[in-house]
């Protein structure tokens, strides 16, 4: 793929790590970003060799979905294809792809840059990335937002409690990075030592990495830009039949963390609506799969109801499992 030549100062830069399963997923993200972006973006792809085939088939599909429509300001891209020997050295776990350790080494692939901002597969953008983009950085590596599921209190407290964090601990789905700080004080180099030595600590890898590494020395972000899945507003397909629709999202970045995903059967979020509509645009009307009847059921209970019935359901569930486990003793 052609990569095209770096203006600095002209445009907002964008990157993404991945690898061969979540492709398509990474251009709606991108879309999203597009839809909504007032000033030229200019995205960065890094990926594995085994990514290559489908990006180049999956690109040409977005390109034509684009450039119907041209009020969106002018984007451009690079493509950055790693070598299966150098992606191969890279730490993984079985719940853990090698790809999510490629932002850990990212200033490799874009030295010429003094800022970017990451952005996980994950995600849905909607609204302006500039005010973001124009976050002061100074001598800090990064800038981010508290995750939303660890935070002191409950089980937060106990996950910092085990990774050994007192502060505040940041998810690493929207990073805006500090380039050459991060090389200087090789960041990258020392999170996959840090994965290595201590495995244990560091189950989330990179994530838990950074942490301990930068133990609350980055730049908190506004919630808006990592909305995690914990606090997106949760909605049934019984909007559909509500005379106004459903509404619009509200405005930042959205990050669909764990097995919720805005494409599965186990999103709850009402923000899946929007993913989906944008992915049928980009794609084809049928390329969120079809479910199951019983999934198409639970998706049309209204929420409260659908809580009232997990509420009731889940003891009793519990109860079958614990007799069934010593019906085997």
């Amino acid at each position: 793929m052609r990569t095209e030549p770096i203006h600095h100062g002209e445009e907002l830069h964008i990157a993404f790590c991945f690898n061969e399963k979540v492709v398509q997923y990474v251009l709606i993200t991108v879309a999203s970003c597009v839809r909504t972006a007032t000033v030229p973006y200019h995205f960065h792809f890094i990926y594995p060799e085994t990514a290559e085939t489908l990006l180049q088939e999956s690109f040409h599909t977005f390109e034509q979905w684009r450039h119907t429509n041209p009020s969106f300001p002018t984007c451009r891209f690079s493509f950055t294809c790693i070598s299966s020997a150098d992606y191969e050295r890279l730490p993984s776990s079985p719940s853990l792809s090698k790809a999510t350790c490629l932002r850990l080494v990212i200033d490799r692939f874009l030295p010429n840059l003094e800022k970017v901002l990451y952005l996980d597969s994950d995600i849905f953008v909607t609204d302006s990335l500039l005010p973001l983009w124009e976050t002061e950085l100074g001598e800090t590596v990064l800038a981010a937002v508290e995750d939303g599921y660890i935070r002191p209190g409950c089980k937060g407290f106990q996950y910092l409690r085990r990774v050994r964090l007192s502060g505040k601990y940041f998810n690493a789905g929207v990073l805006l990075m500090n380039l050459p700080q991060w090389k200087a004080q090789r960041i990258g180099e020392r999170s996959i030592n840090e994965i290595n030595a201590e495995p244990d600590r560091c189950r989330l890898f990179d994530q838990d990495a950074l942490n301990i590494l930068l133990n609350g020395h980055w730049i908190c972000l506004d919630d808006k830009w990592n909305i995690t899945s914990s606090r997106q507003p949760h909605g049934s397909n019984w909007w559909k039949l509500s005379p106004w629709g459903c509404p619009s999202p509200e405005k930042g970045i959205f990050h669909f963390m764990g097995p919720a995903k805005p494409w599965s059967d186990r999103s709850t979020s009402r923000i899946r609506f929007a993913y989906r509509d944008l992915a049928r645009e980009v794609f084809s009307k049928s390329f969120i799969p079809s479910t199951s009847l019983i999934q198409c059921l639970r998706l049309w209970i209204p929420i409260p109801l659908y809580r009232l019935i997990r509420f009731i359901l889940n003891p009793l569930i519990e109860l079958y499992k614990s007799r069934k486990r010593k019906t085997k003793v």
